[in-house]
């Protein structure tokens, strides 16, 4: 049955991919790929029958909450290849991989990824396929894509070679308070939730809330100070978990009075703020603080890399190129003999033409405009890609260059946000917060 709605098809897959340590294969996870494959073939039948030609198709596979950020996207690349064969053609297949806790399952991490599809297609129907994956992973997807989509959700059904598309009628609701505050923080917006705090009642947990609030407003502003400052007075009250370590562990390095350390953990941080700006596709923040991960790392291998016995004076210059010029001499003098793949992947024509897009622009020295598309294009090398799938190769490329200096990405501002949503459930307010 031809439809005229613009559908984004969610497929929801069975299982849970668990890490496979230990076995002597060396292989980390394992797929049920007969039962990937069967549900992908009706998947593409499915789609094939909408009537409509082209569109993404997003695949949900819940994976154990053990796998490292450079696993998941490679993940995703497994799952993508695998899936994007059975599609009709213009089609493309973009994997989302929440991560199940302890009771199988994680509601915040559903709706954070309905959240970001809700963003990216602002007008387009979440059309869950039924008949095709069931469970609990099922349910939230259904839950949360109601609650989100509200009008927009759609469920899709496939009988006898007909597909039949149900959309929801549902009166929207007004804003509570809480889905407010909840928005803004899987949008990262810390000052527009901390502002949304004055109107609560007072109460420990507010204060809790309020600290944490500006300790990632100081955070994403590079006040680490402040943002430490900030830690200290959320600890006593939100409590001394996981997360709180972590993130006093790495405050401590970004404000180490060891220089090396201290700036090799700025570069990692660049790098999760990255990662923000990628999930938010906002291109412009992503240019400036990818401009100034690339000029960190350089100044880090000059600095810290040059080989015992070729001192040279800290320097000051005047660009980017005289930076790059000055690391390109030594290594060719080779008083630099380490980190080729840094090396080659900060020179690389990739990383040139996607920063040449941010020179061309208003932020850099130019008047264009941005355009995302070609931005991604140009860093991928073709045009017949898509962007979900270019930033996932940044990811990997990233990942790569970071091992080379040591260092693994995490997902600490990820957990400090499920921290801050799951307080949030806790805040008192005057008849529209429950208790």
């Amino acid at each position: 049955m031809a439809t005229e709605l613009q559908l984004v098809p969610q497929l929801v897959l069975d299982g849970t991919i668990m890490r496979q340590d230990g076995r002597n294969s060396g292989v980390v996870w394992m797929f049920n790929r007969e039962k990937i494959t069967n549900l992908a073939v009706k998947a593409g039948e499915c789609l094939s029958l909408l009537g409509q030609e082209t569109g993404t198709l997003v695949v949900w596979q819940e994976i154990h909450n053990g796998f490292t950020p450079n696993e998941i996207y490679q993940i995703h690349q497994e799952l993508e290849q695998e899936i994007q064969s059975l599609l009709p053609e213009g089609w493309e297949v973009e994997a989302v991989t929440p991560k199940a806790n302890k009771n199988g399952g994680d509601q915040s991490e559903v709706s954070r990824i309905v959240h970001l599809i809700s963003k990216r297609y602002p007008f387009g129907i979440f059309a869950q396929l039924t008949g095709m994956g069931h469970g609990r992973l099922f349910d939230l997807v259904f839950q949360e894509g109601i609650r989100l989509f509200e009008n927009r959700y759609a469920a899709v059904y496939f009988k006898n070679g007909q597909a039949f598309v149900e959309q929801a009628v549902i009166v929207p609701q007004g804003s509570d308070w809480l889905s407010e505050f909840q928005s803004f923080i899987l949008d990262y917006d810390y000052m527009a939730a901390y502002e949304l705090l004055d109107e609560l009642e007072e109460s420990a947990v507010k204060l809790s809330v309020s600290s944490m609030l500006k300790l990632m407003i100081h955070r994403m502003n590079f006040n680490f100070e402040d943002a430490r400052l900030a830690l200290m007075d959320a600890g006593p009250l939100a409590g001394e978990g996981e997360v709180l370590i972590k993130t006093k562990e790495i405050l401590g390095r970004l404000l180490s009075d060891d220089p090396e350390e201290r700036d090799l953990e700025r570069i990692l941080e660049l790098y999760r703020h990255l990662d923000v700006y990628l999930e938010l596709d906002d291109m412009v923040s992503f240019l400036i603080r990818f401009y100034r991960a690339r000029e960190a790392i350089l100044h880090y291998l000059i600095e810290y890399k040059q080989k015992a016995g070729f001192p040279h004076k800290k320097g000051a210059y005047s660009s980017i190129y005289q930076v790059i010029e000055k690391m390109e001499e030594m290594y060719t003098k080779r008083e630099i003999d380490s980190h080729y793949g840094t090396y080659f992947y900060l020179k690389s024509l990739n990383v040139a033409k996607l920063l040449q897009g941010r020179n061309q622009s208003f932020i850099g020295h130019g008047r264009s405009g941005i355009d995302n598309d070609v931005a991604w294009q140009s860093y991928f090398g073709t045009s017949r890609t898509t962007i979900s799938r270019a930033k996932k190769r940044f990811i990997i490329d990233s990942s790569l260059m970071l091992r080379e200096l040591g260092l693994e990405m995490d997902e600490n501002i990820e957990e400090i946000n499920k921290a801050l949503l799951a307080m949030s459930q806790r805040l008192a307010w005057k008849d529209a917060v429950a208790r």
